[in-house]
């Protein structure tokens, strides 16, 4: 019987999370997309999406709407962003994070 360390065991657990890649949940308008890192036990490490422009992502539960140049998470505003932003919502285990062109944003920042 060989032994297998659980480093290699560890290893070989985070490289099948990250191969288990799958949309969260929908995605509207056509530069928008959305994905989720799972475990093998089924629960969910992180999750985020990506609108470029206007659209619509559904990430975890949540829903992020980019519309009329403001973005909003489940109906809460997170203020205006510029014609094509790059949007991105990321949600893991301890909290979920929105950036516009790469910076982090709170509620009603304009």
């Amino acid at each position: 019987m060989k032994v297998v360390s659980m480093q290699k065991l560890f290893v070989v657990s985070a490289i099948s999370a990250l191969l288990v890649l799958s949309a969260c949940a929908e995605s509207t308008g056509q530069n928008s997309s959305s994905s989720s890192v799972s475990s093998a036990a089924g629960e969910t490490k992180s999750a985020g999406g990506l609108v470029t422009g206007t659209g619509s992502i559904s990430v975890a539960d949540h829903q992020v709407t980019v519309q009329d140049g403001k973005v909003t998470v489940d109906g809460i505003s997170f203020g205006t962003v510029p014609e094509n932003a790059t949007v991105r919502y990321v949600v893991t285990p301890t909290g979920a994070v929105l950036f516009v062109n790469g910076e982090p944003r709170n509620a009603a920042a304009g």
